[in-house]
């Protein structure tokens, strides 16, 4: 089965409310991002509690359209 990528909560967050072409920098308390138990990786290591710093600059998306219970919402 492929490993399947995911973000943490606050750069999910805070991504939906940039616009195209938007550089931000964004700051995300630990209960959005790693909390507790940290994030030990091969390359890096968040200790647990730490508040992270991203740099995002929003090139392009892609709309989704998620249909649920017979309705379709667009996000």
């Amino acid at each position: 089965m492929p490993r399947v990528e995911q973000v943490i909560d606050g750069l999910d967050r805070a991504v939906k409310n940039m616009k195209k072409g938007e550089i931000a920098l964004v700051i995300i308390q630990p209960e959005y991002a790693f909390g507790p138990s940290g994030s030990p990786q091969e390359l890096t290591t968040v200790p647990p509690n730490s508040t992270v710093y991203y740099e995002v600059e929003l090139l392009s998306f892609v709309k989704v359209r998620k249909l649920c219970s017979h309705r379709i919402f667009s996000f």
